[in-house]
Protein backbone atom coordinates (compact mmCIF):
# COMPACT_ATOMS: atom_id res chain seq x y z
CA UNK A 1 0.00 0.00 0.00
CA UNK A 2 1.18 3.49 -0.78
CA UNK A 3 1.79 6.51 1.38
CA UNK A 4 -0.68 8.38 -0.61
CA UNK A 5 -3.52 5.83 0.25
CA UNK A 6 -2.23 5.26 4.05
CA UNK A 7 -3.37 9.50 3.99
CA UNK A 8 -6.24 8.75 2.26
CA UNK A 9 -7.28 5.82 4.43
CA UNK A 10 -6.13 8.31 7.58
CA UNK A 11 -9.05 11.25 6.11
CA UNK A 12 -11.64 8.72 5.63
CA UNK A 13 -11.14 6.87 8.97
CA UNK A 14 -11.45 10.54 10.42
CA UNK A 15 -13.59 12.34 9.04
CA UNK A 16 -16.49 10.90 10.73
CA UNK A 17 -15.05 11.20 14.28
CA UNK A 18 -14.58 15.30 13.72
CA UNK A 19 -18.12 15.62 12.02
CA UNK A 20 -19.61 13.58 15.30
CA UNK A 21 -17.35 16.08 17.24
CA UNK A 22 -18.58 19.24 15.64
CA UNK A 23 -22.41 17.76 15.85
CA UNK A 24 -21.62 17.09 19.50
CA UNK A 25 -20.70 20.88 19.84
CA UNK A 26 -23.59 22.46 17.85
CA UNK A 27 -25.85 20.90 20.20
CA UNK A 28 -23.81 22.49 22.95
CA UNK A 29 -24.10 25.76 21.61
CA UNK A 30 -27.30 25.10 20.83
CA UNK A 31 -28.83 24.15 23.83
CA UNK A 32 -30.05 20.77 22.81
CA UNK A 33 -27.11 19.23 24.65
CA UNK A 34 -27.26 21.44 28.77
CA UNK A 35 -23.61 19.88 28.79
CA UNK A 36 -21.84 17.26 27.02
CA UNK A 37 -20.70 13.75 28.09
CA UNK A 38 -17.05 13.77 29.73
CA UNK A 39 -16.48 10.07 28.42
CA UNK A 40 -17.76 10.91 24.44
CA UNK A 41 -15.77 14.46 24.64
CA UNK A 42 -12.42 12.73 25.38
CA UNK A 43 -12.59 10.13 23.26
CA UNK A 44 -14.23 11.85 20.35
CA UNK A 45 -11.11 14.06 21.31
CA UNK A 46 -8.40 11.25 21.50
CA UNK A 47 -9.83 9.77 18.23
CA UNK A 48 -9.43 13.03 16.29
CA UNK A 49 -5.65 13.75 17.46
CA UNK A 50 -4.67 10.53 16.76
CA UNK A 51 -6.30 11.05 13.14
CA UNK A 52 -4.41 14.30 12.55
CA UNK A 53 -1.41 12.92 13.94
CA UNK A 54 -1.64 10.09 11.69
CA UNK A 55 -2.20 12.36 8.88
CA UNK A 56 0.41 14.21 9.70
CA UNK A 57 2.79 11.43 9.55
CA UNK A 58 1.82 10.50 6.36
CA UNK A 59 1.69 14.20 5.06
CA UNK A 60 5.23 13.84 6.35
CA UNK A 61 6.28 10.62 4.05
CA UNK A 62 4.50 12.01 0.93
CA UNK A 63 6.44 15.32 1.68
CA UNK A 64 10.30 14.67 2.29
CA UNK A 65 11.25 12.34 -1.14
CA UNK A 66 10.20 15.59 -3.37
CA UNK A 67 9.89 18.28 -0.97
CA UNK A 68 11.75 20.74 -2.90
CA UNK A 69 9.08 20.09 -5.54
CA UNK A 70 6.01 20.99 -2.24
CA UNK A 71 7.69 23.92 -0.84
CA UNK A 72 7.60 25.82 -4.36
CA UNK A 73 4.08 25.76 -4.21
CA UNK A 74 1.93 28.37 -2.02
CA UNK A 75 -0.90 26.25 -1.62
CA UNK A 76 1.50 23.93 0.16
CA UNK A 77 2.37 26.91 2.87
CA UNK A 78 -1.54 27.59 3.12
CA UNK A 79 -2.13 24.23 4.03
CA UNK A 80 0.56 23.78 6.24
CA UNK A 81 -0.45 27.30 8.53
CA UNK A 82 -4.02 25.47 8.71
CA UNK A 83 -2.26 22.15 9.53
CA UNK A 84 -0.49 23.84 12.33
CA UNK A 85 -3.52 25.73 13.53
CA UNK A 86 -5.18 22.45 13.57
CA UNK A 87 -2.71 21.15 15.76
CA UNK A 88 -2.19 23.81 18.12
CA UNK A 89 -5.83 24.57 18.24
CA UNK A 90 -6.58 20.67 19.39
CA UNK A 91 -4.11 21.16 22.20
CA UNK A 92 -6.54 24.51 23.68
CA UNK A 93 -9.50 22.19 22.82
CA UNK A 94 -8.31 19.83 25.71
CA UNK A 95 -8.52 23.17 28.18
CA UNK A 96 -11.92 23.60 26.48
CA UNK A 97 -13.90 20.57 26.66
CA UNK A 98 -13.95 20.16 30.54
CA UNK A 99 -15.59 23.52 30.21
CA UNK A 100 -18.51 22.10 27.74
CA UNK A 101 -18.66 18.53 30.15
CA UNK A 102 -19.34 20.69 33.09
CA UNK A 103 -21.26 24.24 32.42
CA UNK A 104 -24.24 24.63 30.29
CA UNK A 105 -23.38 26.94 27.35
CA UNK A 106 -26.02 29.41 28.42
CA UNK A 107 -24.60 30.03 31.75
CA UNK A 108 -20.90 30.76 30.44
CA UNK A 109 -19.06 33.83 30.34
CA UNK A 110 -19.71 35.95 27.31
CA UNK A 111 -15.61 35.64 26.67
CA UNK A 112 -15.59 31.51 27.53
CA UNK A 113 -18.60 31.71 24.69
CA UNK A 114 -16.01 33.24 22.28
CA UNK A 115 -13.26 31.20 23.52
CA UNK A 116 -15.31 27.80 22.81
CA UNK A 117 -16.67 29.21 19.45
CA UNK A 118 -13.44 30.33 18.06
CA UNK A 119 -11.90 26.91 18.64
CA UNK A 120 -14.98 25.58 16.86
CA UNK A 121 -14.58 27.42 14.12
CA UNK A 122 -11.00 27.11 13.59
CA UNK A 123 -11.24 23.55 13.81
CA UNK A 124 -14.28 23.49 11.14
CA UNK A 125 -12.25 25.74 8.65
CA UNK A 126 -9.24 24.40 9.23
CA UNK A 127 -10.29 20.55 8.27
CA UNK A 128 -11.89 21.86 5.40
CA UNK A 129 -10.10 24.13 4.14
CA UNK A 130 -6.55 21.37 4.27
CA UNK A 131 -9.00 18.90 2.40
CA UNK A 132 -9.89 21.16 -0.15
CA UNK A 133 -6.58 22.39 -0.86
CA UNK A 134 -5.20 18.54 -0.14
CA UNK A 135 -7.91 17.57 -3.39
CA UNK A 136 -7.84 20.86 -5.23
CA UNK A 137 -4.54 22.57 -5.38
CA UNK A 138 -2.09 20.00 -4.52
Amino acid sequence: MDIVTLHLIALIITAPVILYADHMGFRYFTGRAQTLSGPSVAWTHRLVFIGLFLLIATGIMLTVPSWAVWFAKPAFYVKLGFVITLLINGLFIQKLMTTATRVPYASLSLSDKRMLMTSGALSAIGWVTSVIIGFFFL
